[in-house]
């Protein structure tokens, strides 16, 4: 992140989402009220690999059809909020087991 390496963290944070839910191939009840933990887990690491797409995708600008988005550029803000959620969710899955 110092080095200004933002599109890699970003890149980073999305494999690492994919590997812990790989870890935990629960499947997902789709009433959330009857969810137990470890599909309640799942469901974070779903949103959070959708986020990391969405970032990613975001700061790709290149990939846009739209002229106007292809002048985004990557920043620090991006990455550090993907980094920072895949971390607390992962030391908060960690914790458990």
């Amino acid at each position: 992140l110092d080095a200004g390496q933002w599109k890699p963290c970003v890149a980073a944070s999305r494999e690492a989402c994919d590997l812990l839910r790989k870890m935990r191939p629960n499947p997902i009840n789709a009433k959330p009220q009857d969810r137990d933990l470890a599909e309640r887990e799942a469901a974070i690491l779903d949103n959070l690999i959708s986020l990391a797409d969405s970032l990613f995708a975001y700061g790709s600008a290149a990939a846009h059809p739209d002229p106007v988005l292809r002048d985004i550029a990557w920043n620090r803000e991006n990455a550090v909020l993907i980094l920072g959620g895949t971390v607390s969710v992962a030391q908060l899955i960690f914790a458990r087991t």
